[in-house]
């Protein structure tokens, strides 16, 4: 029994043989949500239609057995022998050439169209940034792990009281929209908004403008936390009541990354949502506590909506699974689509404190290395490479990771009061200063 993915490399094998031998100008295999596949062929007036029906016939029933669904449609040229493609045929044909993509070792003349439930944000890469982060506007930083528990909130928060004490405006932001906690990390002796997030992106489509989301942004002054510093503006998920799950229920990602697309006649409904923030607080700096794992709303800021991208992972073989992905998205995704790899570094999260520290960084920054030699730097022998393969042990480079070592002083923390001054020292401070001059901002 062949298994989906498994029937589609299948597939697209089959494909690469075909054209090899001449028998068409383009093939396209279209899998659809459940993983059955059809084929599209484009064809000039010298291809032989019966020859690669029968070709592609007998291939695909071996190669993808069950998910193959002994469909092919035959795109082809006004003078071929089949004739003129009916106005149906041509509208149809001309959508999957649009939507569909290249496979990398196709050239352009094998091409793939999926069709899927979700997780549209992890395949797509023509999503920009909101703005460019110059003059006054100011870089968006999302922060992402695969697993959750991993102090990535602790992260963000110590960056954001660093900038704050340092007389920088930072706004925070939630979108951990299924496990929301910015709003409680900073709450104390501050007005914290019913709505929130949540609400907005559920709520936009409907009311429109009448919803500015410039009321959900609060202001945390806690002068025991940010000290004689700049106030940090807050944009939390949403209260989380006993209506809070009624309404992420109705959340539809799938909308909401495609009102992104630069084709969308209307814009974003998070697009406007980051204007309208960011005209309310006129941050220095925006962050962004993005949700772990492979989730939309998780791609969504891996997607393009963030300027950079601080990647938290545990020095553990699961940690690194997911990783990869997010890393590839990052990178060798963007290089396939005729992009830029996106700006990143890696964190190190609950390094041991003592026993084993030094064993447990020098085989983290090898695996982060050896990651992001295989998904996101370019060919070192390409001479027109964007960011060639660079030296391993190059401190500056997105791979060189940032250690955050275990800290008892900070875990389970009930107050920033508590540990404010910690997530200023340490590796807190060294994290901080790194992400600072990473993006430019100078304190």
């Amino acid at each position: 029994m062949k298994h989906i993915i498994e029937a589609r490399l299948g597939g697209v094998a089959v494909l690469q043989n075909a054209i090899a031998a001449g028998l068409a100008e383009r093939l396209c295999l279209m899998i659809d949500i459940g993983g059955r596949l059809r084929v599209l062929a484009q064809l000039t007036d010298q291809n032989d239609r019966v020859a690669l029906e029968n070709r592609l016939s007998q291939e695909l029933q071996t190669a993808c057995e069950d998910y193959w669904t002994k469909e092919i449609w035959f795109d082809r040229e006004k003078t071929h022998p089949m004739g003129n493609a009916s106005p149906a045929e041509v509208a149809l044909f001309s959508k999957v050439w649009q939507e569909a993509k290249a496979e990398p070792a196709g050239q352009n003349h094998i091409l793939t169209l999926d069709r899927r439930y979700s997780k549209e944000a992890w395949f797509t890469t023509d999503v920009e940034a909101v703005w460019k982060a110059e003059g006054q506007m100011p870089p968006i930083v999302s922060f992402y792990s695969y697993k959750g528990g991993v102090g990535r909130t602790t992260a963000l928060a110590a960056l954001a009281i660093q900038c704050a004490r340092a007389g920088k405006r930072v706004l925070v932001m939630d979108f951990d929209l299924e496990a929301p906690g910015i709003g409680s990390v900073f709450s104390a002796g501050s007005a914290v908004p019913e709505a929130g997030i949540l609400d907005f992106l559920l709520e936009h489509p409907v009311v429109g403008n009448a919803f500015d989301p410039a009321e959900m942004v609060y202001s945390f002054d806690n002068q025991a936390v940010i000290k004689d510093g700049e106030p940090i503006f807050v944009a939390a998920a949403g209260t989380v009541d006993q209506w809070y799950l009624e309404k992420l229920g109705r959340l539809n990602y799938h909308v909401l990354f495609e009102s992104l697309a630069p084709s969308h006649s209307r814009d974003s409904a998070l697009r406007i949502l980051l204007h309208k923030v960011r005209a309310r607080a006129k941050p220095d700096l925006i962050l962004i506590d993005s949700r772990a794992g492979l989730n939309d709303l998780g791609g969504l800021t891996l997607s393009g909506l963030a300027h950079w991208h601080a990647l938290f992972g545990l020095d553990s073989e699961q940690s690194w699974l997911g990783l990869r992905v997010a890393v590839a998205r990052l990178g060798k995704d963007q290089i396939f689509s005729g992009r830029t790899q996106r700006d990143c570094m890696v964190v190190q999260s609950m390094v041991p404190p003592q026993e084993g520290k030094e064993g447990s960084l020098e085989r983290f920054r090898q695996q982060a290395f050896d990651v992001f030699r295989d998904e996101y730097y370019n060919d070192p022998n390409d001479p027109n490479a964007e960011w060639p393969l660079p030296d391993a042990k190059g401190t500056e480079e997105p791979h060189y990771s940032i250690p955050l070592v275990y800290d008892n002083r900070v875990m389970g923390y009930r107050s920033l009061e508590q540990v404010a001054d910690y997530l200023c020292e340490g590796d807190f401070d060294a994290f901080g200063s790194a992400v600072i001059k990473k993006v430019g901002m100078k304190v």
